[in-house]
């Protein structure tokens, strides 16, 4: 006899092998979901300070807006439905650290050893964080206003 096909056994064998592979993917894929959706948080906070370091650079450079600590968390607090501490809450689920001494510094670099202030020059650096993902944002004005 000329046997040219599977038994229903071989097939049976097949599908249990199948299905022991799909079972021993499924840690994978749920990690791979888990994966994106912290790519996805990222990604709104990207954009959301962004969006903020925009506003915040044309309201200082081409509307003559102060650069003072308080002005530019004003201008943050402009995104925010609510405040708490030293956060704004944003109506997308992201919280903005509210500016500090810190976070707003003179434009420097080093030459020959000694520090060089770079005039009319502000360095921001905005933090936000989405569940448990955080994103600094650096970005400098020129000029900025006193």
């Amino acid at each position: 006899m000329n046997k040219k096909a599977f038994t229903l056994l071989e097939l049976m064998l097949v599908v249990v092998i199948l299905a022991i592979i799909a079972a021993s993917a499924i840690p994978f894929m749920i990690n791979s979901i888990g994966g994106f959706n912290q790519i996805t948080a990222q990604e709104d906070i990207i954009n959301s300070l962004q969006e903020i370091s925009t506003v915040i650079s044309r309201r200082i450079i081409f509307d003559n807006e102060s650069s003072s600590i308080d002005h530019l968390n004003e201008i943050i607090s402009s995104f925010a439905n609510s405040s708490s501490g030293n956060n704004y809450n944003l109506a997308n689920g992201i919280v903005v650290k509210k500016l500090t001494s810190t976070d707003v510094t003179d434009c420097t670099y080093t030459k020959d050893g000694k520090s060089v202030k770079i005039p009319n020059c502000i360095r921001i650096t905005l933090t936000a964080s989405k569940n448990d993902s955080e994103h600094k944002l650096n970005f400098i004005v020129y000029p900025a206003v006193e």
